[in-house]
C-alpha cells in the first residue's frame, strides 16, 4: 500500500512538472508568435515580474467590441487568433486624419445610423478624443466619441466616429485609409453573439439576447515588491516612512507619497500613490494622454492594459483577457487615476498577469442581459441608476497556490460610479453607496463592502 501512494505521489509531481513546463513553452509562443500580443511592440526583457513598456499612447486605447449584422441580426464578433481591434488599430494608424468634419443629427437619427447594415462598427469602453490619434486635429482634439463606424462603398473606405452621450457624428477624413483586412477578418470571425443594444444612463451597452457560456482561464501571476515601487514613485534617496494602523506611508520630500498596505491586511496589493502640486484639472484629451505616463512609471506588466473608463477628472485602466475587462475583488479595475486641483492620486493593484495556464475545461453560465436587470431591479436599483454594464473576469486567488489566479466570469455593473460585480450588488448596502457618491468628488469611487 505504501508503495502504492508512493508511487501516486511521484506520478503527482511528475504530472505537476509537465504542466508547469507546458505553461512556461507556451508563454514563450504566445509571446513570440500569436498575432495577438506580437503588434503590442512589447519587450520580454525581464527583471523577474517587469516586462520592458515600450506600448505608445495608441496601444493603449484600442477598441474592445467589434459588431457587424448578418441576415438582419446585430452581432457581436470575436476572432482570437486574428484580434479585430488590433489590426483596426494598425490600419488606422497606418492612415493620416486629413479632416474631421461633424454631423449634427438628432438622437432618432443616431441610432438609426448605427442600425444601418453596411456598417462594421468598433466601440471603446468609454468616450476618448480625437487628439490622442493627431496633432493635425487641434480644433478637435478635446472633442469625444465611443463608437467607430466603418464600410467600403465603390472602391472607398467611409469612417465616421459616433458619440453615444450627445448623438454626434463626425465624418473622418482620412489618406491612405485602408481597412481591407478588418472588413475581411470580420466576415469571416470564428466567434459570432446575438445581441442588441440598450440605452443606459452613460451610453449604450452590450445586451446579450441569450444565456452565454464564458471559459474561466487560469494565470500564474507575480507581485513586485513594495521596493519596488518605492523606488519607481519616490526614487531611492530621501524617502522616509511612517506606519500607523496595517498602511506605512512612504514619503519623498513634501509632494509625493507612497501609501503601502501590510501583507495581512485585506488592501493587500493595493496602492496609493499621491503627487501633491496645484494645477487646474486637464481637459479631456490631456487628460487621457497624460495619464498613459503615470501607467507607464508605474512599472506593473502592460501587455493587456487597455483604457476602460473615464468618469469626471478619473481615468482608469485595466487588464483586457479574451475580450472581457478584469476586476480585482478588493479594488475592481487595476489603475484609477484622478485628478484634483491640488494633487494627483493614482489608486492600482500590484498583480501582473504573467503565464496563462493551459484552458482545463472549466465554463461558467452568463445569464442574458434583461435577467440581469431584472435582478437588480429586485434589489431595489433602477434602471436608471444604472450606467454601464459588461462581462468581465473576477480575479479569484487560488486558496493553495499563491502565485496562480482564477479569471472567473460573471457580470460587472457600473452603478453610483461603483463598479462591482451582480453578486456584489445582490448582496449591497445600497444606502452606502449612494452616500459615497453624493459625498465624494466627481470620480470612480473603490469602496466596496467590508
Amino acid at each position: 500500500m505504501k508503495s502504492k501512494n508512493r508511487a501516486i505521489d511521484i506520478a503527482l509531481h511528475i504530472a505537476t512538472g509537465l504542466v508547469i513546463i507546458t505553461s512556461i513553452v507556451l508563454w514563450i509562443f504566445i509571446l513570440t508568435s500569436d498575432q495577438r500580443f506580437s503588434g503590442l511592440n512589447q519587450s520580454t526583457d525581464t527583471d523577474t515580474t517587469h516586462v520592458k513598456n515600450s506600448k505608445s499612447i495608441k496601444d493603449a486605447y484600442l477598441p474592445t467590441e467589434v459588431f457587424g449584422y448578418r441576415n438582419n441580426q446585430l452581432y457581436q464578433l470575436y476572432d482570437s487568433d486574428k484580434n479585430l481591434p488590433l489590426v483596426f488599430s494598425k490600419e488606422f494608424n497606418n492612415a493620416k486624419i486629413e479632416r474631421i468634419k461633424p454631423i449634427f443629427i438628432t438622437k432618432k437619427d443616431y441610432q438609426k445610423f448605427w442600425a444601418n447594415k453596411a456598417y462594421l462598427q468598433l466601440t471603446y469602453p468609454d468616450q476618448i478624443t480625437f487628439g490622442i490619434f493627431s496633432s493635425n486635429v487641434s480644433k478637435y482634439k478635446n472633442s469625444e466619441f465611443n463608437r467607430i463606424f466603418i464600410a467600403q462603398k465603390d472602391g472607398k473606405f467611409k469612417l465616421y466616429a459616433g458619440n453615444d452621450l450627445n448623438h454626434r457624428i463626425y465624418e473622418v477624413s482620412l489618406k491612405n485609409g485602408n481597412f481591407d483586412k478588418l472588413l475581411k477578418y470580420a466576415q469571416k470571425s470564428e466567434s459570432k453573439t446575438a445581441v442588441s443594444l440598450i440605452r443606459l444612463s452613460e451610453g449604450y451597452e452590450v445586451s446579450y439576447k441569450n444565456d452565454l457560456t464564458v471559459n474561466v482561464y487560469s494565470y500564474l501571476i507575480s507581485n513586485p515588491s513594495d521596493s519596488y515601487f518605492v523606488s519607481r514613485l519616490l526614487g531611492t534617496s530621501g524617502v522616509s516612512s511612517k506606519t500607523a494602523g496595517n498602511v506605512t506611508t512612504y514619503t519623498a520630500g513634501l509632494y509625493n507619497h507612497l501609501e503601502v498596505p501590510k501583507s495581512n491586511s485585506k488592501d493587500y496589493h493595493n496602492y496609493t500613490y499621491i503627487n501633491y502640486q496645484k494645477s487646474s484639472i486637464p481637459n479631456p484629451n490631456t487628460r487621457l494622454s497624460d495619464s498613459v505616463t503615470y501607467v507607464h512609471k508605474l512599472g506593473l506588466v502592460e501587455q493587456d492594459l487597455r483604457f476602460f473608463d473615464a468618469e469626471g477628472s478619473s481615468v482608469v485602466y485595466t487588464n483586457y483577457i479574451e475580450g472581457y475587462p478584469v476586476f480585482i475583488k478588493t479594488q475592481g479595475p487595476q489603475i484609477q487615476i484622478r485628478y484634483s486641483t491640488d494633487n494627483i492620486t493614482i489608486k492600482f493593484n500590484s498583480t501582473n498577469l504573467q503565464i496563462p495556464v493551459p484552458f482545463d475545461g472549466r465554463t461558467v453560465k452568463i445569464p442574458k442581459t434583461s435577467t440581469v436587470i431584472k435582478t437588480l431591479q429586485a434589489k431595489g436599483i433602477a434602471k436608471s441608476d444604472i450606467q454601464r454594464m459588461t462581462i468581465g473576469f473576477e480575479l479569484v486567488r487560488d486558496s493553495a497556490h499563491d502565485s496562480l489566479v482564477d479569471l472567473t466570469p460573471t457580470y460587472y455593473i457600473k452603478i453610483y460610479n461603483h463598479w462591482l460585480s451582480l453578486s456584489e450588488w445582490q448582496n449591497a448596502n445600497l444606502a452606502k453607496y449612494r452616500t459615497s457618491t453624493t459625498s465624494s468628488a466627481k470620480g470612480l469611487n473603490v469602496t466596496r463592502e467590508e
